[in-house]
């Protein structure tokens, strides 16, 4: 996964905004991958914390 999977969710979430029937200002971001993610997603994450990274060793607790 990289970075452009970010930037999905960030247009989703940015869409979802102005109908004004959710509050999104504390959402985070989560991409899951069993097969990892590139240098781009990983330093994404690493600049925002509203970003979080899930594989299988931080999912089944051994991150």
């Amino acid at each position: 996964m990289g970075a452009a999977h970010i930037e999905r969710l960030r247009h989703v979430r940015d869409l979802i905004a102005p109908a004004g029937r959710y509050d999104t200002t504390g959402t985070q971001l989560l991409c899951f991958s069993g097969a990892g993610f590139d240098d781009e997603a990983r330093a994404a994450a690493a600049a925002d914390p509203g970003i979080r990274l899930i594989d299988p060793a931080a999912l089944y607790g051994h991150a």
